[in-house]
């Protein structure tokens, strides 16, 4: 099986996500997807949320969250936040 290549500045990464607050829109960036648990609202403390597409410009950060992914899929584990499409 050949290594994907990791994530760049243009495609979205697999590990990570910018999670939304449904209640006041509030976002937490560079969010784990793979959470155990439940992203929380940093300003109305709600756990009602989605997590949309991010993309990294640091390769490194990149390449170790492909790593990551890469690592936790092999092994069966499912994010906890699967990404839906931005609102903006």
């Amino acid at each position: 099986m050949t290594k994907p290549a990791p994530p760049t500045p243009t495609t979205d990464c697999p590990s990570c996500g910018t999670w939304v607050c449904n209640d006041c829109g509030w976002r937490r960036v560079q969010a784990n997807r793979y959470a155990v648990l439940p992203q929380n609202c940093g300003n109305c403390g709600r756990l009602s949320g989605h997590m949309e597409p991010t993309r990294h410009s640091n390769r490194g950060c990149a390449e170790e969250h492909l790593a990551g992914h890469l690592e936790v899929t092999a092994a069966g584990i499912m994010p906890m936040y699967p990404l839906e499409a931005s609102a903006r």
